[in-house]
């Protein structure tokens, strides 16, 4: 007698292997279980395989109750075949009000993924989407696959919906769904499970005047693909390694820690392939690749794709007609059909032409050479019909945006400020002509139409110039706005920084290549705080250290000292001592021409704190009796700052002496300060040392009284560091009162924080922590 395993006992099959740390071919799972590998892949594929080694093989990862594995003659197997169009019928609404609809953009906010929007409907291609999802299965043995094909053929689409589907089928699986309604619910195979997705645009798709076709060179590096997967996978390490050899295994051991679907689209535009092709082939086996190209590339598995078939093309163009409120008859959609042969990116856009008002009798007039000339017969025709009205600013403001941006600042960049009727309308007409679409409230638009828009801005250069430099100034006013020092419940104002970082660092970034020092430097200057609390802590390194060095050259010794401290600092907390001392103390030496007296304050403050890290509290006590007599210059409220300051350093050093009584009565003083000023992050600070004395005094009521409300406050304020700080704490409190497992909890998530940090100290003494237990 044959058995299978159903969907849902590959789920549990599959919790037990991650329990025992098993991968899917364990030799150890195989030898347990007496059964060869290709019989163990046949249980994993939902295959049927003989009764006693099905029950085995469940045995072998601690599975008793073999029946609960086993489909029973009533389950539901997206491989059966019967009542197909019953299934289809009943479930194609579920389907598009439950996923496609609805939980797509919940599907986003799952962990471990980084995929674009998508911005059109899939249609069509359900062979060659079963093809992909087939050899996307780590059982697969070809651990890279090319998706190829001529450009705007739907490459990216056909991935990115197979890629949609994985992120579909593991929030059902989490959710114990309901899997007929995956967005496609009559595929013959069940899409790879996947606990990581990572989606990298080697280069943006362009559209030049001879047509669809690829020729600026932006290229993206193996450095670009490493700092995609450090920030998916929440792995600081691979960019905080300086050798690339470091940097490479730490890439390999954040890619083995889960199975993770990696694409890299658009692989031609990369001038170095073999390089990139190398890192992929070396990747682990928990890890499957894809690549799209225009170029043909057999490496393992490799998909070409064709014009869409007649049927699926007129499905498009009906569903496009439908969406633009264009009428079109069927005779009307089979010619559409016949002039564009079925490329997607023309059929859409073709469309667009009409929704403008495009005469049809022209748009499929055969004169023009079809392919080649495609992309410039679409685009010049839409944007010659706006290039005298205001949509067309806006058109050229939004490819200057790295990440989507909201209605105020396109409107500025635009120029449109004065007028708010004329830009509604205005950007009403750039979606109707699916030249951008709105996504919440922000407006975006695909990096086809971008690239080329772009191109039509380098053409003008006395706009582009001015657009610039609106897109700078409202960048720089922004980040004054919401940016500066950290008073108060600083998160009301950072989180509007949080919401812009991508297009602040692009600002900063272009900045930075241009040698536009003046505006980058302010940007820089007023972000600081803001980098410095909510954690980007690589970055901002980046971006201050530009800052400095362009500083130095230009003689701007104000801005380097005020930058040296704030990078020491930084430097400080991540335990790289050797560097901040170099930084803190360089700092020193030209404060004491240059440096205003709050800088110096900061800096002889921080060198305090650098010493007690050191261990010297000698050096630390004479330190922070400087800062005592340079804060006596200082006006409020600074004075008042840096007095909490120094006290707070004088209570870690008698902290770090074990004299909490003197600890304890100095933090309380400070803590007073902080609320009398109303400082957020420093009466947290401060809260955080005062239940850590309470939990050796052994009160434990106010220890949690403290840590309760302390805790709120910083995850209010998103400051990560104190978070972690907060969560160390926690576990110790756990421990002392004698809850071992709740301890373990807080000591993971408080090591798991040091680490996304980069606060090497911190992260060692919470393993140490944890090894003790």
């Amino acid at each position: 007698m044959s058995l299978k395993a159903s969907v849902q006992g590959l789920e549990k099959i599959h919790e037990a292997r991650l329990r025992k740390k098993w991968n899917r071919q364990d030799t150890r799972w195989c030898q347990a279980a007496t059964v060869s590998v290709s019989g163990l892949k046949r249980f994993l594929a939902g295959e049927d395989i003989g009764e006693d080694s099905f029950i085995r093989i469940c045995q072998a990862v601690g599975i008793e109750n073999w029946r609960d594995i086993a489909e029973s003659s009533k389950a539901s197997n997206l491989t059966q075949k019967p009542s197909r169009k019953s299934d289809r019928l009943n479930t194609s609404t579920k389907s598009t009000t439950k996923i496609d609809r609805l939980d797509r953009t919940a599907l986003l906010c799952l962990p471990k993924q980084r995929l674009p929007h998508q911005t059109n409907e899939f249609l069509g291609r359900k062979s060659e989407l079963e093809q992909l999802l087939r050899v996307m299965s780590l059982d697969y043995r070809s651990p890279i696959i090319t998706v190829s094909g001529m450009g705007g053929v739907g490459k990216t689409a056909l991935v990115l919906q197979a890629a949609y589907l994985c992120l579909e089928y593991r929030y059902l699986r989490e959710n114990r769904g309901d899997f007929k309604l995956l967005s496609t619910p009559d595929l013959e195979v069940l899409p790879p499970q996947f606990e990581a997705i990572i989606f990298v645009s080697a280069k943006e798709s362009n559209l030049l005047p001879t047509g669809i076709t690829a020729k600026l060179k932006r290229q993206v590096s193996l450095l670009d693909i490493f700092q995609a997967i450090a920030t998916t996978l929440d792995a600081p390490a691979i960019t905080q390694a300086i050798d690339p050899i470091e940097q490479f295994q730490k890439v390999k051991e954040a890619l083995s820690a889960q199975t993770t679907l990696l694409i890299i689209d658009n692989l031609e535009t990369i001038e170095d392939k073999d390089k990139i092709i190398s890192f992929l082939d070396d990747l682990p086996n928990t890890t499957k690749a894809i690549i799209t190209s225009r170029e043909q590339r057999v490496i393992y598995a490799s998909l070409r794709l064709d014009a869409l078939a007649e049927i699926d093309s007129l499905q498009l163009i009906r569903q496009q007609a439908t969406d633009k409120g264009v009428n079109l008859n069927d005779e009307e959609i089979l010619q559409l059909y016949q002039r564009f042969s079925g490329v997607p990116i023309a059929l859409i856009y073709a469309i667009g032409q009409l929704a403008n008002g495009f005469s049809l009798t022209n748009l499929i007039e055969r004169t023009t050479p079809l392919f080649q000339d495609i992309g410039k017969f679409c685009f010049e025709s839409l944007i010659q019909g706006i290039s005298q009205r205001p949509a067309y600013q806006l058109l050229l403001a939004i490819s200057l945006f790295h990440q989507s941006p909201r209605r105020e600042a396109l409107i500025a960049v635009a120029g449109l400020e004065a007028n708010d009727v004329i830009a509604n309308e205005s950007l009403a007409k750039l979606q109707r002509l699916s030249l951008i679409f709105q996504e919440g409230e922000r407006y975006e638009m695909s990096s086809l139409t971008r690239e080329y828009v772009l191109q039509e801005l380098a053409k003008q250069n006395e706009r582009e110039v001015e657009m610039r430099d609106r897109w700078i100034s409202w960048h720089l006013e922004f980040s004054k706005k919401y940016g500066g020092k950290d008073w108060g419940d600083w998160h009301s104002h950072y989180d509007y920084l949080e919401a812009e970082w991508e297009n602040l660092a692009s600002v900063l970034d272009w900045c930075a290549i241009r040698d536009r020092y003046t505006d980058g430097r302010d940007i820089g200057i007023s972000l600081a705080y803001y980098l410095y609390l909510y954690g980007h802590w690589d970055r901002g390194m980046a971006i201050l250290g530009w800052v400095v060095e362009s500083g130095e050259r230009r003689e701007d010794w104000l801005t380097v000292v005020q930058l040296r401290a704030m990078s020491g600092w930084i430097m400080l907390m991540m335990g790289q001592l050797d560097y901040a001392e170099h930084h803190l103390s360089y700092g020193w030496q030209l404060s004491n021409d240059y440096g205003t007296m709050f800088t110096r304050c900061e800096i002889a403050d921080n060198l305090a704190i650098l010493n007690i890290r050191k261990g010297d509290y000698t050096t630390a006590r004479q330190w922070s009796e400087t800062c005592d007599r340079l804060t006596l210059e200082l006006e409020d409220p600074d004075r008042t700052r840096f007095q909490i300051y120094g006290l707070c350093t004088k209570a870690d050093i008698f902290y770090q002496e074990q004299n909490y009584d003197k600890a304890k009565e100095i933090y309380e003083t400070a803590l007073d300060l902080a609320l009398e000023i109303q400082w957020q992050r420093y009466t947290n600070y401060t809260r955080g040392w005062l239940a850590d004395i309470s939990i050796i005094e052994g009160d434990f009521t106010k220890a949690e009284k403290l840590l309760m409300t302390g805790f709120i406050a910083a995850e209010r304020n998103h400051d990560r560091q104190r978070i972690a700080f907060f969560e160390r704490c926690y576990a110790r409190f756990e421990l002392a009162k004698g809850n071992l497992e709740r301890s373990q909890e807080w000591g993971i998530k408080a090591k798991d924080s040091f680490y996304r940090l980069g606060m090497k100290l911190e992260m060692a003494q919470m393993e140490e922590f944890l090894a003790l237990r």
